[in-house]
């Protein structure tokens, strides 16, 4: 941001900030939700968001209009995060937890590093196709983020009984909208 798109400091660094904020702030909406609606349907529908956010950063490059991205980032990473903790205590025994949680932060951790990895090299191989290499890798993230949701996601199946939602009730109480 500070190289490829000329953003100053201040810029930089509200973009940054915002997407902890948000999370912080949206937490309890999604737990309210997740209650409802049960904790992998909230984990599915924002696993989709994810997946778009690289996306949206190749077609405008306006801080205003990237820090209503970093809203929608800042918001599908809460409820991603807290649904997919809060799974691993509904679907695993009490006795399993720990090694259960050990795995799954270990596996995040390790994938964080190598995706950190394989972008790093790859930004010294792609093509500039989007007037940035940097945006070349947004568009390989998520395509890539859009093939592991297609291939995992499917079999994952909810462990308790919820409520059934339309999907647009669940983006209405997301957003906090009520029907008239």
């Amino acid at each position: 941001m500070l190289k490829d798109l000329k953003f100053n400091y201040v810029t930089y660094t509200l973009l940054i900030s915002t997407v902890p904020a948000v999370q912080i702030l949206t937490l309890g909406r999604w737990g309210r939700i997740s209650d409802k609606v049960g904790n992998l349907r909230i984990a599915k529908f924002t696993v989709s968001l994810i997946a778009s956010i690289p996306l949206w950063w190749l077609i405008c490059h306006n801080p205003v209009y990237l820090f209503f991205v970093q809203l929608l980032s800042g918001s599908s990473w809460a409820g991603f995060n807290l649904c997919v903790s809060n799974f691993i205590y509904d679907a695993v025994t009490p006795q399993k937890r720990i090694r259960c949680i050990g795995y799954f932060n270990f596996f995040v951790n390790l994938t964080i590093f190598l995706g950190g990895i394989l972008g790093g090299q790859l930004a010294t191989i792609v093509t500039n196709i989007f007037g940035y290499k940097l945006l070349t890798l947004f568009f390989l993230s998520g395509l890539l983020r859009y093939i592991i949701v297609l291939i995992f996601f499917k079999q994952v199946k909810e462990v308790r009984q919820t409520e059934k939602v339309k999907t647009w009730e669940l983006v209405s109480g997301v957003v906090g909208i009520r029907a008239v």
